[in-house]
C-alpha cells in the first residue's frame, strides 16, 4: 500500500516541474562560468601588459647604452685626455731645478785648485760663481744619479763661491749659500822668545822650563810632543820638562791651511 502511494505521488509530479527546475539553476551557474572567464582575461591582459613594461625597460635600458656609447662616452674621453695632458705639461714648464746641495769646502786650503762636489736635479747643469764671476770652468754637467764634480780655480786669500742650477728650457734655481774659501800658500812664520837656543838651566827648580812665542794666529803648535794653539794674537805658550843633559826642542807651528814650519833649538839642563 505504501509503495503505491509512493508510486501514485511521483507519478503525478508532472514533467515541467523539472524542466521549470534546470531553468531556475541554469542562470546561477552560468553567472559563476563568465566571473571565472573574466578573471582569466584579467590575468591574461595584467600578463601582457607586464611583458610589455619589460620589454619597454630593456629597449630603454639598450637604447640609454647606445647613445652613452655613441655620444657621451667618446666626449668623456677626450675631455678627461685634455684634462690629463694639461696636467701633464704643466710641471715641464713651471717646475725649477732643485738648489743645489754641495759637500761643504773647507774654510781654508793651501791648494790652488779646490775640487768641490754635490747633488742636483738630474740631467741639469750646476754654475758656479767665483768671487762674484761667473767662470768657464763652473759649469758642469749633472749625472743621471744627481751628482756632479767641478775643480776651481782660487786666488791667494779670502775668495766666495756661491752655485745655481738651470735646465735645458733656461728654468734657474735660486743660489746656494755663500761659501769663503781662503787660499794660504804661505807658511806661518815662527818667532821663539824662550829659551833661547844653547841656553843652560841649572838645579831642580829650572827642570821645567816655559817655551812662548809668536806665530799665525790660530796655528796649532807643537813641541817635541807637547801641543798649544796660538791665540788670536799669534802668541802660544806651553811648560815644557827637561831631562837631564842636552833636549833638543822641535818647534812646528802648522797653520788652518795646513802650511807648516819649524824649528830646532838646544837646551841644556843640569840638576
Amino acid at each position: 500500500m505504501t509503495q503505491s502511494r509512493l508510486k501514485t505521488t511521483t507519478s503525478s509530479i508532472s514533467p515541467s516541474f523539472y524542466s521549470q527546475r534546470r531553468r531556475t539553476q541554469t542562470p546561477a551557474g552560468s553567472s559563476r562560468l563568465e566571473a571565472q572567464a573574466q578573471r582569466l582575461e584579467q590575468e591574461k591582459y595584467a600578463c601582457r601588459y607586464l611583458r610589455l613594461q619589460i620589454l619597454l625597460l630593456i629597449l630603454l635600458i639598450i637604447g640609454s647604452g647606445v647613445v652613452y656609447l655613441i655620444f657621451i662616452f667618446p666626449f668623456l674621453v677626450q675631455w678627461t685626455g685634455q684634462l690629463n695632458s694639461q696636467k701633464y705639461e704643466a710641471p715641464d714648464h713651471s717646475i725649477r731645478p732643485q738648489v743645489p746641495l754641495l759637500n761643504a769646502p773647507s774654510s781654508y786650503t793651501n791648494e790652488p785648485t779646490l775640487k768641490l762636489s754635490g747633488f742636483a736635479t738630474p740631467s741639469t747643469w750646476v754654475q758656479f760663481i767665483v768671487n762674484n764671476q761667473v767662470v768657464p770652468e763652473g759649469k758642469v754637467p749633472v749625472g743621471l744619479n744627481g751628482e756632479f764634480v767641478v775643480d776651481l780655480s782660487l786666488q791667494e786669500g779670502e775668495n766666495t763661491l756661491q752655485a745655481y742650477s738651470f735646465d735645458d728650457q733656461g728654468l734657474q734655481s735660486n743660489d746656494t749659500k755663500l761659501y769663503t774659501v781662503t787660499l794660504d800658500t804661505q807658511q806661518p812664520d815662527i818667532d821663539l822668545e824662550s829659551p833661547e837656543n844653547h841656553q843652560q838651566f841649572h838645579g831642580r827648580a829650572s827642570q821645567i822650563v816655559i817655551i812662548n812665542g809668536h806665530t799665525e794666529p790660530g796655528a796649532r803648535v807643537l813641541v817635541n810632543t807637547s801641543a798649544t794653539r796660538a791665540d788670536v794674537d799669534g802668541f802660544f805658550e806651553l811648560e815644557y820638562r827637561l831631562s837631564e843633559g842636552d833636549n833638543n826642542l822641535e818647534i812646528v807651528a802648522t797653520d788652518k791651511a795646513e802650511n807648516e814650519n819649524k824649528i830646532t833649538i838646544n837646551v841644556n839642563f843640569q840638576p
